[in-house]
């Protein structure tokens, strides 16, 4: 389901299911979910008191629950939903729950076919991956992740008992990382947002070494430099370098393996959601130049364009040939910025962009009036909805996969050429 050369790429409109029917009679339906090929939508559904339902296009599927919730597709196209058996929380995929039963789960994640989930036993915390729980659990738990490649799991943990304002045991130091289910043996003050590198090989987290001194620490070993506050590490996709935001005397840069980089010294108000490109040459970030502006910055240098409000959702090509922001300016107007250059489009609402894979295209979901629909280019779909889905190009490039909801409550799957969007 994931290989899109394996996708329908007939252009044309089909009606997939029809939302407003149903077979069976029941009490409510809950937001539509719409799978990665535009073949299926789902959504859970209400059939009877303390039972519920996941609707499969057209069909309700054979296995209920007293509780239903979080229902996505994953990106391999699997329909996951974290539902309730018998009391227990559990994960349903497609239709089927697994054996595992928790105190609760939550968070699913998906790679390479394999799933994970943050879940609860016994007011214990761990996780759940590739069909078994971690070996131990923590009293704490948070900042979950799994890695690209399905493989490593990791999350920051809480090992020792915290007793109300004991504030000394606090700055001694009680929080970590567990990889897998094994706890790194250094604590800190603080840890978040843990990173996995490519190759499965690296953690790397924030840390607060105390009250002031933050760093970032690469498997279990901390960096020696020590900054006012740091933001999410990241990894260089070719040499798995590890960098980070860093704050220093007041202005953000970026460091390298604990050492500011020549490019990325601190000049900035603030710095965000860098992103290198595939080979590692590019490294673009959300930045603020001065009080109140706010633009991207790639490999140091901002560009021109600078939006009054915010600037979010960065999106970079394979290659860094093409860069992509949402914009919002102070009448709370969304717009969009592609290479320093902004679109004329503005909207109420604007979800993240798309770049297709040779980054000639850029599409967007927006909303203006109620209404939803596709904006390619800075050229709006010829036709609007009552709800469309994130959209998708062709592995030629050359066509784009619409999922909308129609005002009679149809669900039809559209293959438009990008000739169309062409001004």
């Amino acid at each position: 389901m994931s290989e899109k050369t394996e996708w329908n790429w007939e252009i044309g409109t089909r009606q997939i299911a029809h939302t407003a029917k149903s077979k069976t009679e029941i009490g409510w339906r809950e937001e539509s979910q719409v799978s990665p090929d535009g073949e299926r939508i789902a959504a859970i559904v209400n059939v009877g008191e303390m039972d519920f339902g996941l609707c499969l296009n057209d069909e309700i599927l054979e296995e209920h629950y007293e509780r239903a919730w979080k229902l996505h597709f994953a990106p391999n196209g699997q329909l996951i939903c974290l539902v309730s058996l018998d009391e227990e929380p559990t994960i349903s995929i497609d239709g089927k729950a697994i054996e595992d039963r928790f105190g609760f789960v939550w968070q699913p994640m998906f790679a390479e076919g394999t799933i994970a989930a943050a879940v609860q036993n016994d007011m214990e915390y761990g996780m759940y991956h590739a069909d078994k729980v971690w070996d131990k659990f923590f009293i704490n738990a948070n900042n979950f992740v799994l890695s690209k490649s399905g493989k490593t799991t990791a999350a920051c943990i809480q090992l020792e008992e915290l007793g109300q304002a004991d504030i000394q045991k606090f700055q001694s130091g009680i929080f970590s990382v567990a990889v897998n289910g094994t706890p790194w043996k250094n604590k800190f003050v603080n840890t978040w947002t843990p990173a996995i590198s490519s190759d499965d090989e690296l953690v790397a987290v924030q840390i607060r070494k105390d009250l002031y001194r933050y760093s970032v620490a690469v498997n279990d070993q901390a960096w020696h430099q020590d900054f006012s506050m740091v933001w999410e590490p990241f990894f260089h996709p070719k040499t798995n370098d590890v960098y980070a935001p860093v704050r220093v005397d007041g202005k953000w840069g970026i460091a390298q393996n604990g050492h500011l980089t020549e490019n990325w010294q601190p000049s900035f108000n603030q710095l965000w959601q860098c992103q290198f490109n595939a080979d590692g040459s590019i490294l673009a970030a959300i930045a603020s130049p001065a009080y109140g502006k706010w633009t991207v910055a790639i490999n140091g240098k901002p560009w021109r364009l600078q939006a009054s409000f915010m600037v979010t959702d960065l999106t970079m090509s394979e290659d860094g040939s093409t860069i992509a922001v949402l914009t919002k300016n102070e009448l709370n107007r969304w717009s969009v910025a592609v290479n320093d250059k902004p679109w004329s489009t503005n909207c109420e609402m604007a979800y993240p962009p798309i770049i297709s894979d040779n980054g000639k295209y850029v599409a967007v979901k927006m909303e203006k009036n109620s209404r939803q629909t596709i904006v390619v280019n800075d050229k709006p779909y010829n036709k609007d909805f009552r709800q469309v889905w994130e959209p998708v190009f062709s592995p030629q490039n050359d066509k784009i996969l619409i999922k909308a909801l129609n005002d009679n409550g149809e669900y039809i799957r559209i293959v438009e050429p990008l000739s169309l969007f062409t001004k």
